[in-house]
């Protein structure tokens, strides 16, 4: 698969590990949590539906716009959640429609809906999850599933490996 981008993931407990090389043989690293969710802070609130979290400054325009978003306030307790509608990632500006009393928020998560390898990718690419992905060439292994074999939990399972 000459000219793909090729992507490795291992899917553990807590962190997706991913590397990808780039077709310009470009290196990319990142973790992300297992469970697929990012996690924000709010800074300050612009409006009734749009807060600023300047972590996310630098991201791609758009990037978050269709995940799922719920708020927190300052004991994790879930005030409130919804569709983000808008990104922008020169301010971080998140906008999210039909928030109410949510001011009081001091944190979110992104739930994008897709699976920590395929959000990495996406990161790493830097493809909103509106947007197709390119052509990947996909590695992809998963401690989780080792540590299962190894403790003996999980639902019963063979392991079948080639010689060597």
């Amino acid at each position: 698969m000459v000219g793909n981008y090729q992507v490795w993931c291992d899917v553990g407990g807590t962190f997706t590990d991913c590397f990808v090389l780039t077709p310009q043989k470009r290196q990319l690293r990142l973790k992300v949590l297992s469970h697929g969710r990012m996690p924000g802070s709010v800074d300050s609130w612009v409006d009734s539906s749009t807060w600023i979290d300047p972590r996310r400054i630098g991201q791609r325009d758009r990037f978050w716009r269709s995940s799922s978003v719920v708020l927190y306030d300052a004991s994790r307790q879930a005030i409130a959640e919804g569709i983000c509608s808008d990104f922008c990632g020169s301010t971080g500006a998140i906008r999210v429609e039909g928030l109410s009393q949510a001011q009081s928020a001091v944190a979110y998560e992104f739930i994008p809906g897709v699976e920590a390898p395929v959000l990495a990718a996406r990161m790493m690419l830097d493809v909103p999850l509106e947007d197709p992905l390119p052509v990947l060439d996909v590695r992809l292994g998963t401690t989780r599933a080792t540590n299962a074999l190894l403790t003996r939990s999980g639902e019963p399972t063979a392991l079948l490996t080639t010689k060597g």
